[in-house]
């Protein structure tokens, strides 16, 4: 498997799409570790 590092610039990409898309996931990733840590 190759991984080649990705820097936040898209060709033919929206940034402010993408930039939003990031956020929803680092949002939803803190509210899964808050909800484990509550209820374990």
């Amino acid at each position: 498997m190759q991984f080649k590092p990705r820097k936040y610039r898209y060709k033919g990409a929206d940034p402010d799409k993408e930039q939003k898309n990031f956020w929803i996931l680092i949002l939803v990733g803190i509210a899964i570790s808050a909800a484990i840590m509550y209820f374990f």
